[in-house]
């Protein structure tokens, strides 16, 4: 008899904390629903209703991680079938919100989850379009990160053919340099084995030595002519 009555004490009080949690839920006041799911889940651990609740409290305050261990507990643990069901759609949208806070890293996870309730309530529409919906944005993911792959090869190649445009410049500019160095020296070779042209000055210059050497040559001539004896005449 004792422990009967004390057992249906600890479940009054269970379910006293739960209605009060319930309550501040249905007021939007999602901290202090959580607080008393967690004190009827402090007195009865295994209470199914308690951690959907608390799933469901710590999903609309944006704790998604937590939201995301009550949910699993509960369709770990649940009896029956709905209960089990709706524990993994619950799930499953806990996973979805954790993934866009997350860039979209882990939609895998919540696809399996609403999979996971599917099976167990096959026509439920609410999960059957959520679980379209998160296939849909996976396959556009994917899409977008093979266009973002993609481009990335295509850059690399374009920088890889820029580097060897580049390569390919300096060598043809080396090439022309060493080219433009042998006919220096080749031109200055030539000019050292041939004689420079005169200008016009250094011409007349010339010129007028020559025409000096040349009077000096005839003037010694006509002295040595001078000198000499006449030649024999002929009659």
């Amino acid at each position: 008899m004792l422990s009967f009555i004390s057992q249906w004490t600890f479940s009054q009080t269970t379910h006293k904390l739960l209605r009060k949690g319930n309550k501040a839920y249905k007021e939007d006041n999602f901290a202090k629903a959580a607080e008393d799911y967690y004190k009827a889940l402090a007195k009865d651990p295994s209470n199914i209703k308690g951690k959907f609740n608390l799933g469901n409290a710590t999903y609309k305050n944006e704790g998604y991680d937590e939201a995301v261990q009550h949910f699993s507990s509960a369709a770990e643990f649940a009896k029956d079938q709905q209960t089990k069901a709706d524990a993994y759609y619950n799930l499953g949208n806990s996973l979805f919100k954790k993934a866009q806070a997350e860039e979209g890293k882990g939609l895998e996870k919540s696809v399996e989850a609403y999979k996971s309730s599917l099976r167990l309530n096959p026509t439920d529409l609410d999960t059957k379009k959520n679980l379209a919906l998160t296939q849909r944005l996976i396959q556009m993911q994917q899409q977008e990160e093979q266009q973002q792959q993609q481009q990335e090869d295509q850059e690399e190649q374009e920088e890889q053919e820029q580097e060897e445009q580049e390569e390919q410049q300096d060598e043809q500019q080396d090439e022309q340099q060493q080219q433009d160095q042998q006919q220096e020296q080749d031109e200055e070779k030539k000019s050292q084995e041939q004689p420079k042209d005169l200008n016009k000055e250094e011409a007349l210059e010339l010129l007028k030595i020559m025409d000096d050497e040349e009077k000096k040559v005839q003037e010694k001539m006509r002295k040595a002519k001078g000198n000499g004896k006449k030649p024999i005449k002929d009659w």
